[in-house]
């Protein structure tokens, strides 16, 4: 039996530790999760999904507001099936670093799931980098934890194919359920020497940073087939959108075409609602005018008169 502590906070986590949970070889004996957060326009006091996982199967959950001087604590020494210090943690979306005195205490360090092919895509957003780079192929990667940002030697890699319309949060369930799957397969062979870690190339390395609302600002200077990208990558958040005289416009549903329009020129032909690009148009199917409900672009229109007009880059 292998005795691990998972580190991890959000949605993929949650996916990856109940793998963890599922596998009858491993116990994951502790869960380490950020605080509690309040969580909407009333501030309720959220814990962590990964926090919710691990209470419905009583497993341990300790939240630090900092990991600087963290100490893992086993909460059972009397039980003698649990090893009194853990050789090895597993990691995954856990949200700030981990710094290299609480690694050390791992005799085997801490494996860490990243969602791309490293040394590709280093960072926080490597799922939505791919999506809107137009990359056909992404995947994860299990590495050695280090101080600084994903540089650490790979265990194991595993391919995703990416479809042309594959949305991010579909790409996020595939990716942490392979991942997960990834992880249970490469944690014994890791612990008894099977898999060699592997340096990163690190004059290949690409990176990625966090991302802000700007971010979701269409240029329609861009191709049709880039704003798709950017729309399918960066959809629930930040979202997309794009400026209507000094109104801001979300864009919620959209879908490249071939009609050649005139870059952000704005073409009706009764209820398709078209926006030009350099090369081909994207038709708007639902959208959302700042101080307004949501609504199909049928609807949209019925009450708007968008003809030639232009959104602003």
């Amino acid at each position: 039996m292998i005795h691990t502590v998972f580190f991890g906070t959000h949605n993929l986590a949650v996916t990856v530790l109940q793998v963890l949970i599922d596998d009858p070889n491993i116990s994951v004996d502790l869960v380490i999760t950020q605080p509690d957060r309040p969580v909407g326009r009333k501030k309720v006091l959220t814990p962590p999904p990964v926090k919710v996982l691990a209470e419905k199967y009583d497993i341990e959950v300790q939240q630090p507001t900092s990991l600087k001087k963290f100490r893992i604590q086993n909460s059972h020494p009397s039980d003698t099936s649990v090893p009194l210090k853990f050789r090895i943690a597993t990691l995954t979306e856990y949200g700030v670093m981990v710094p290299q005195s609480l690694i050390d205490q791992f005799d085997k360090g801490i494996l860490n799931v990243h969602y791309s092919l490293l040394p590709k895509y280093r960072g926080a957003t490597p799922i939505q980098s791919a999506i809107r780079s137009g990359d056909t192929e992404t995947g994860v990667s299990i590495m050695l934890l280090e101080k600084s940002m994903d540089t650490g030697p790979v265990v194991a890699k595993a391919t995703h194919t990416l479809g042309q319309d594959d949305m991010h949060e579909d790409v996020n369930a595939a990716l942490a359920k392979l991942g997960g799957e990834l992880l249970v397969e490469s944690l014994p062979k890791y612990l008894d020497g099977t898999l060699t870690p592997e340096a990163q190339d690190d004059d290949a390395a690409t990176y990625c940073s966090q991302l802000t609302r700007d971010d979701g600002r269409v240029d329609w200077n861009e191709s049709a087939t880039n704003i798709y990208n950017q729309y399918r990558a960066y959809s629930p958040w930040p979202g997309v959108w794009t400026m209507w005289g000094d109104k801001r416009v979300k864009l919620l549903e959209l879908s490249a075409v071939d009609e050649g329009v005139s870059a952000g020129k704005i073409t009706v032909d009764g209820d398709t609602l078209l926006v030009g690009t350099t090369d081909g148009s994207i038709q708007v199917h639902r959208l959302q005018l700042e101080g307004k409900k949501e609504m199909e672009a049928s609807t949209f229109l019925q009450g708007n008169n968008m003809q030639d007009e232009e959104f602003v880059s």
